[in-house]
């Protein structure tokens, strides 16, 4: 433990690293967004979620591609690095996301409130109305909480 403790980050360092992260969803940054989406999900619902075997898939709220029809909720000068937010990916059943496509926020929120995934039920919670910035910020905040108990180390 003394050799490891100059390496280790304290709860609120982590808190505020994981709450700017940001993920490319393509290739083997889709595994990486599953597993921590996954270990997330489990921390949040005590339900083991395999991120190797579990069938849902990688859901962006907003769309990597949103149309123009979307400025009104998130400015356009925000949406690609909003996109690769954690806050704004969430588990959902692949049917589901296939379905959803790159829809707007008002037509996902129904498939998001039907989810079996606990952290995505929430978001038609938190956000009943419109996907905003602000939304996936307190979205990222929240996730870093859990994300600081799963991942911490009691060195102290």
């Amino acid at each position: 433990f003394e050799r490891l403790r100059p390496v280790y980050v304290d709860d609120e360092k982590m808190k505020g690293d994981f709450a700017l992260m940001e993920i490319e969803t393509g290739g083997a940054g889709r595994r990486r967004a599953k597993h921590i989406l996954a270990r997330l999900e489990a921390a949040a619902s005590g339900i083991a979620v395999d991120p190797n075997t579990d069938p849902g898939s990688v859901e962006h709220v907003l769309p990597r591609n949103p149309d123009d029809s979307r400025d009104e909720d998130y400015p356009p000068e925000k949406q690609e690095s909003g996109a690769r937010r954690l806050g704004n990916l969430t588990l959902l059943e692949a049917s589901a996301n296939r379905d959803a496509g790159d829809s707007a926020y008002d037509a996902k929120r129904a498939a998001y409130a039907r989810s079996r995934y606990a952290l995505t039920r929430c978001i038609p919670l938190m956000a009943p109305e419109r996907w905003t910035p602000d939304s996936v910020e307190a979205r990222q905040r929240r996730l870093a909480d859990y994300a600081a108990r799963i991942w911490r180390s009691d060195f102290a």
